[in-house]
């Protein structure tokens, strides 16, 4: 027979595990970029989509104009001056996957550093070669773009394991003497 003690210990360990679990989920992806495909570029097409072997990719929620408008060149030769030569990092649109022309929609990354990946849609955006258009049909959302993203290494991994630990642990210590008051 279960007593109210190990109930309430099974209890205070879920709360332990959950909140470590999301805490840790939560900070990890907001270092850490998801990335579904890395590749390179083959072909430029514009200011704002490329092909790479066997796809096309459109760039999310920013547009440029097309390469026979005024600063279509101009996008296209940036996109370039990023992309060029780079294994890129695709974190795709897991919403749609595609838009109405069947292109890849995606955020793509470039190493900067050995510490930091660059958002090519951010970077395309801030040096203002083309337009926001925030696509409310994708996964994405412009506004919580960085324009450098800090790679994690193992003991930062650790490190923030520790917090959402603690947090955690602090989480069920409030349950704990909340519900010895009542």
């Amino acid at each position: 027979m279960r007593t109210p003690g190990k109930i309430q210990t099974i209890f205070y360990f879920l709360v332990l595990i959950s909140i470590t679990a999301i805490t840790y989920g939560k900070i990890i992806n907001h270092f850490s970029p998801e990335f579904d495909e890395t590749t390179y570029v083959s072909h430029f097409i514009d200011g704002d989509s490329f092909e790479i072997p066997g796809d096309e990719v459109r760039l999310a929620d920013i547009n440029a104009p097309e390469w026979n408008e005024q600063g279509g060149e101009y996008a296209k030769t940036v996109l370039n001056s990023l992309l060029d030569g780079k294994t890129i990092y695709l974190d795709t649109d897991q919403r749609f996957g595609r838009d109405p022309y069947g292109r890849l929609v995606a955020v793509v990354y470039v190493i900067h550093d050995p510490v930091s990946y660059r958002n090519v849609n951010k970077a395309l955006l801030s040096q203002g070669v083309v337009e926001l258009s925030d696509y409310s049909d994708n996964e994405f959302n412009p506004s919580n773009w960085r324009e450098y993203v800090t790679i994690l290494n193992t003991q930062d991994k650790i490190k923030y394991l520790v917090i959402s630990t603690g947090l955690g642990f602090f989480v069920c210590l409030l349950f704990y003497f909340g519900f010895k008051k009542l």
